[in-house]
């Protein structure tokens, strides 16, 4: 059984992680095009909309399919499948009321939060035709958590990418379609896309079920409900217990980019800006700046992904040598790829922004945004760990204090005019810092890990100003060179990656045994290193 088991865990793994990162992906790509359809304000009317729905839209792609999958796994072991069904109709239930009050509250209250938080009147539409994902997303959690529970990472991983896909497709030809009818139109027709995404999704999972249970004895949903193995209260309280911690902790990306939205535009036009340009701001900040700072993420979820159950595991065995190396290696590797990619960003700010959006207008933003990526990232590995070692309340109040300094900071950086839009970039940072400290504090504390100053601090630090400062000289050498953003930015990123990687290895800022313990990267490395050596 266990030789059985281990294959599939890595299956599921891969599965889970390679769709994963398609949907990152493509989620910031297809703005690219989105705002060379729309320009700057359009974007920002529609990154308004999706800023409010995201925070609703992540309670439900987050702990209740953590919560749902947990009870349902639980009643498949007991082989209790009338008790998985009730677990699935219930949660179906609760996720069905609650999305449909959420999908109101947004669409339904639009006038309100136009009138009182956004103070932008044309984000009236998007708002409203972007409400029906939130009910969709809701509808997903329940089967997505039951396919989870079912060791069947399949389907879930296949919804996230039909949501992904169509809803791309849908944003990009709406867009395009509408925009003859002028900017609030066009900004409308995208955050439609969204919506179709979700409902896509949802009907995917739907048929899923219906195919997998085909040929088993159906349940009727009232009969489920009443059967007396557990009762329904019993089971929504478990599912609130596993559910609430974890929704939380992840909530602290798109509560950040939901005060952005709230706060923002109202601060930038009581500073002086007209609504026209406070709009055109907050779409180069959160529609061109903000989907690059989340892009490297991508990187650090696949890390915590491999080493996070690995730390749970050591610490089960009361291993915590073990435990302490691991978390150790989660968060230098957070730091190596954080730190560069944040410095990088920062120096080629202007060609990238000319690159992907046709106008450096974003870049000076993009500039100061950049080295949210360091706290972002840190962020997302510390917490980790702590769920990893059953601390999940911690990160929970991190998030409260940093989203709490950081939407203070917003409204008073953002409405000084020699400061403006920049703000909230500076604001951002501030608050995921202190999350962080808070997070890494805890970590320490908790698993008596002592500082590792050398591989966190110092040889990133001197790695990463020698690679900037290669691609600082490289690049306007390059661009003279070949009258080309595109090859000079592309050969100073390769230049820099390249130097980076050899300071890095030869100063023992990341050991071969630790390059080794990197999953699937680490291993190819080692190789070429070795093949090389022998060669001399």
């Amino acid at each position: 059984m266990k030789s059985n088991q281990k294959p599939s865990f890595l299956l599921n793994t891969m599965i889970l992680t390679l769709a994963g990162g398609f949907a990152r992906v493509l989620g910031a790509v297809y703005r690219i095009f989105l705002t060379r359809i729309i320009g700057d304000v359009g974007i920002g009317l529609y990154q308004m909309a999706y800023n409010l729905a995201l925070v609703f839209m992540t309670v439900g792609m987050t702990g209740l399919p953590l919560a749902i999958s947990k009870i349902v796994a639980e009643k498949t072991v007991e082989q209790d499948e009338r008790g998985t069904r009730k677990v699935l109709w219930l949660s179906m239930l609760v996720s069905g009321i609650l999305g449909l009050l959420i999908a109101a509250l947004l669409g339904l209250g639009a006038p309100y939060w136009i009138e009182f938080n956004l103070k932008e009147p044309r984000a009236l539409l998007p708002l409203q035709c972007i409400a029906p994902a939130v009910f969709f997303v809701f509808l997903m959690a329940p089967f997505r958590g039951y396919f989870q529970g079912k060791q069947n990472m399949i389907p879930r991983a296949m919804s996230d990418t039909v949501e992904q896909l169509v809803r791309v497709v849908m944003i990009l030809v709406l867009a395009m379609l509408f925009i003859g009818r002028g900017l609030e139109a066009a900004a409308a027709g995208a955050a439609l896309g969204v919506s179709l995404g979700a409902a896509a999704g949802f009907l995917y999972l739907l048929l899923m079920y219906l195919r997998s249970n085909r040929k088993k004895e159906q349940t009727d949903l009232f009969t489920a409900i009443d059967l007396p193995e557990e009762k329904a209260v019993t089971v929504l309280q478990r599912l609130l217990k596993l559910a609430v911690p974890v929704t939380l902790g992840s909530l602290i990306w798109p509560l950040m980019q939901f005060m952005d939205t709230l706060l923002i535009t109202g601060r930038l036009q009581s500073s002086g800006f007209s609504v026209e340009e406070a709009t055109t701001l907050f779409g180069r900040y959160s529609g061109q700046a903000g989907p690059l700072i989340n892009m490297p993420s991508i990187l650090t979820v696949a890390v915590a992904a491999s080493l996070i159950p690995s730390i749970t595991e050591a610490m089960v065995r009361k291993d915590g040598v073990t435990m302490r190396s691991r978390a150790n290696l989660a968060l230098k590797l957070s730091v190596l790829i954080a730190l560069p990619a944040a410095l990088g960003l920062n120096l080629l700010s202007g060609p990238v922004a000319q690159l992907l959006y046709g106008s450096a207008n974003a870049g000076n933003i993009i500039a100061v945004y950049s080295w949210v990526i360091l706290f972002l990232l840190l962020y997302q590995t510390s917490a980790s760990i702590l769920q990893g070692i059953d601390r999940i309340s911690l990160p929970v109040y991190s998030m409260l204090v940093g989203v709490t300094v950081k939407s203070v900071l917003t409204y008073i950086l953002c409405a000084i005019p020699s400061i403006n839009i920049y703000g909230a970039a500076v604001a951002t940072g501030i608050g995921f810092a202190i999350a962080v400290v808070m997070n890494l504090l805890a970590v320490y504390r908790n698993t008596e890990m002592k500082p590792d100053w050398r591989g966190l601090v110092i040889a990133p630090v001197i790695s990463s100003i020698l690679m900037g400062l290669a691609v600082y000289f490289s690049y306007p050498i390059l661009y003279r060179l070949s009258g080309s953003i595109l090859i000079s930015t592309g050969l100073s990123v390769m230049i820099g990656v390249v130097l980076y990687g050899a300071v890095l290895l030869l100063s023992g800022g990341l050991s071969r045994e630790e390059l080794g313990n990197i999953p699937k990267l680490g291993p190819a490395v080692l190789k070429i290193l070795n093949r090389l050596q022998k060669q001399k």
